[in-house]
Parts: C-alpha cells; sequence; structure tokens
C-alpha cells in the first residue's frame, strides 16, 4: 500500500509469514532478497528517507530508481517491509504525464499533478469554517462520538485569526452561534462543551436548510478562504436538488466561493451524493465502512482541507479546447497534506503549453508553466481506474444519463 503524509510516500508491504509456509530449518543458510523499482514519474528531486531493510541503490534515472536487498540468513525475516520517499522542492511544483491508450473511442489519458512544496515556504490559508453535522437518530453511539471527537481536534488546529461555527442537524438545524466566531481559546472551549453536549434527534433528515445557514454565513468572507465541512451518514431528502442549488450557488459567488468537503458513514448514506456535491464545491470526499476507522479518516479529511495552500485553481488550455475531457470540472484546492492530481481524456494532439494558476495562502496569484512527459513505464489507465470509476459513477447519478451508464458498464 503506497500512502503520502508529511511530505513523505510510504510504501508497506507484508513480509512476515506463517511457520507453514517458511518452516523453521536448523542451521541451513537461506537467501533472502527484496527488488524494489519506483517509478515517480518526477524527473528529480526524489529523496530516500527511509526503509526497514538495508537497501542498496543500484540504478537512478530520470524520476526510476531502483534497489536491491539480499542477505545470506539461517532464520527468514519477520518484518514488513517499508520504505518512504520524497519529493524535494521548496516551492509547489508539478507536470503532466500523457499515456497513449489505443482505446475503442480514439481518446488518450493525461493526468497532471501538483505539489505542495515544503510546509516552510507555503502559507496557509486564513480560515472561516462551518461544520455542518447530521445528529439524525443513526448516528447514536460511536459515529456521533467520533465525530465529536474529530471536530474537537480540528477546532484545536485552528489560528487565532481564523472564524467557526458548528451547524448540527436533524429535522431541524441547531446552531453553535448565530454568526461565524473567532478562533479563540474561550470560543473553542465553549463549542467543544456544545458539541459534546448534543445528542441524536429522530425525525427525518433535512440538509438543505443547515447548508444554506452555512453559505450564507460564508457570502461575504474578505481575505480569508471559506470552508464547509459535511458529516452524514444517512439519506437525506431532494439529494439532487441540492447538489443543483449548490452549483447555481458557487457559480455566482465570488473569487473565493466555499469549498465543500464532505464525509459519508456507513453503507446507508449516499456516497454518489457525497462525492458528487463535494466535486461541485472543489473540496474532498472522505468515508468510514467501520466504526473504527470513522475518527481517523474523519481526522484525514479535516486535516487536509484546513491545509490549503492553493485555491480557485484552474488550467488556462482547459477552456479553449473542445477535444480534453477533464473528469473533475471544478479542480479541487491544494492542501500541503497530500499532491493534487487532475486527469482526464484527450483525443489529437495535446497542447504543447499550460499554464496552471491559482490564489495562494497570502492573496496573491500563482502562474506556473507545466512539463509534459510521456509516461511510458506508468499506467496512468490502471492506477487511476478506481478514481475513474468512482467520480464517472457519481457524474452517473447526478445527471441521469443514460450513456453515461452504459459508459461506466462497457
Amino acid at each position: 500500500m503506497l500512502s503520502y503524509n508529511a511530505g513523505r510516500f510510504s510504501l508497506t508491504v507484508p513480509f512476515c509469514f506463517p511457520e507453514y509456509v517458511t518452516p523453521a530449518i536448523k542451521k541451513i543458510s537461506k537467501k533472502e532478497k527484496i527488488e524494489l523499482n519506483v517509478n515517480s514519474g518526477v524527473a528529480n528531486g526524489i529523496l530516500c528517507k527511509a526503509t526497514s531493510h538495508p537497501l542498496k541503490e543500484i540504478r537512478r534515472h530520470e524520476g526510476k530508481f531502483s534497489f536491491l536487498y539480499e542477505a545470506e540468513i539461517f532464520k527468514w525475516s519477520n518484518t514488513d517491509f517499508r520504505f518512504s520517499y520524497s519529493v524535494s522542492s521548496g516551492n509547489i511544483f508539478g507536470g503532466i504525464l500523457l499515456q497513449s491508450l489505443y482505446d475503442y473511442d480514439q481518446s488518450d489519458m493525461f493526468c497532471i499533478y501538483l505539489f505542495p512544496g515544503s510546509e516552510q515556504n507555503r502559507k496557509v490559508f486564513k480560515k472561516e469554517v462551518v461544520f455542518v453535522v447530521d445528529i439524525s437518530e443513526s448516528m447514536q453511539g460511536r459515529p456521533l462520538e467520533s465525530t465529536k471527537s474529530a471536530i474537537s481536534a480540528a477546532l484545536s488546529k485552528l489560528s487565532p485569526e481564523d472564524s467557526f461555527n458548528i451547524i448540527a442537524f436533524s429535522n431541524e438545524a441547531f446552531q453553535f452561534s448565530t454568526s461565524m466566531e473567532l478562533a479563540s481559546k474561550d470560543a473553542i472551549e465553549r463549542a467543544t462543551a456544545w458539541i459534546s453536549m448534543k445528542y441524536t434527534v429522530g425525525g427525518s433528515t433535512n440538509l438543505f436548510i443547515p447548508l444554506e445557514k452555512a453559505a450564507d454565513m460564508l457570502s461575504n468572507t474578505r481575505g480569508s478562504i471559506p470552508m464547509i465541512f459535511l458529516v452524514a451518514d444517512g439519506s437525506v431528502e431532494d439529494e439532487r436538488n441540492i447538489c443543483h442549488w449548490m452549483q447555481k450557488r458557487l457559480t455566482n459567488q465570488g473569487v473565493l466561493c466555499p469549498s465543500i468537503h464532505t464525509f459519508g458513514i456507513g453503507s446507508f448514506c449516499n456516497h454518489y451524493f457525497l462525492r458528487m456535491l463535494a466535486r461541485i464545491g472543489r473540496g474532498e470526499y472522505g468515508a468510514a465502512f467501520d466504526l473504527d476507522s470513522i475518527e481517523v479518516q474523519m481526522n484525514k479529511l479535516f486535516s487536509k482541507g484546513l491545509s490549503t495552500v492553493l485555491a480557485n485553481i484552474t488550467i488556462d488550455a482547459f477552456d479553449d479546447c473542445e477535444e480534453i475531457e477533464v473528469y473533475s470540472s471544478r479542480i479541487p484546492d491544494l492542501s500541503l497534506e497530500s499532491p493534487l492530481t487532475i486527469y482526464g481524456r484527450y483525443q489529437g494532439s495535446f497542447p504543447d503549453n499550460l499554464k496552471v494558476k491559482g490564489i495562494l495562502g497570502d492573496l496573491s496569484s500563482f502562474t506556473m508553466d507545466l512539463k509534459i512527459r510521456r509516461a511510458k513505464d506508468i499506467p496512468l489507465d490502471s492506477v487511476l481506474a478506481r478514481r475513474q470509476i468512482d467520480l464517472l459513477t457519481a457524474q452517473a447519478w447526478f445527471s441521469e444519463n443514460k450513456r453515461l451508464e452504459e459508459k461506466l458498464c462497457f
């Protein structure tokens, strides 16, 4: 499994075997061997950080590097294999990978990647945050308690110049405050006490009212980035209408319109709806399908959203080229917590020059040229297949487009 945290990519592979697979044989020498090949997709700036086994670098060329571990042993290793590396850069950087597919519709694939750079060189946005939390009866017990803990942890990460509010909802909405509150120590303590006293409420789940309240609170944001975190565990009323309403509202919003991050708990909520709402809102979608992972996964989503370093991202050539299909029409913000990938299909020739533009944490403008590379040894279609299917499935649910549904089945 490959993960990303604190500026590092980390690979973990199980390397412990039961005795019946590797029986103990007395005093007979055996050879243990691990060969690791990494194709980072990035031309240079790769730094190896840590490894569980004494690897020796045997090859390195344009973002590809190989390692080898060999040892004569009497006892098989009982340590999982771990390896981590970072992409070294002080500033935001990125590029474009292209893959020829020879597909049925004669389209090829592209992937644009952006890295946030080092934390020391990046200013995180000042934030105005509204947490919208489902407290319907199905949230009773661990789901609600885990949500309370994750929100309390997120509040503790806010700076004094940030502002926040909390809206709990079921068939009606309950606000922590009638207006946004500065994230002072006193306000955070009061909010933590308020959310800890909230219990589940029966009745239907009406999301439109709390979402409208949250959007209204953030409608006059100046000098900071507005964001909404939505947590729900069940279906809500008028899901498609909520998406259409939010899409229209954000289109008419100012320069920094609210980003919407959504989190689904369990298998009974409409994850297509939550994924689509996050996509419309230029945010991230997260989920937990078992009780033990709720708080961990929710903390990841909150941390990612609260660490935004580049917002309102656009790619200039996309607006002028009809032959490019981008799977995310509203590009999510770039966070310190994770690289950003933007991908899709194109027909014919890909533009020679692309610029990425956005707004930095100090509200200055950002522009960067993107270099194009052929992904000869990186199967983008396989690497991105799951994300592509998830996004297109959510789009098919939202648009009720039969042709798109048929494309997914194909």
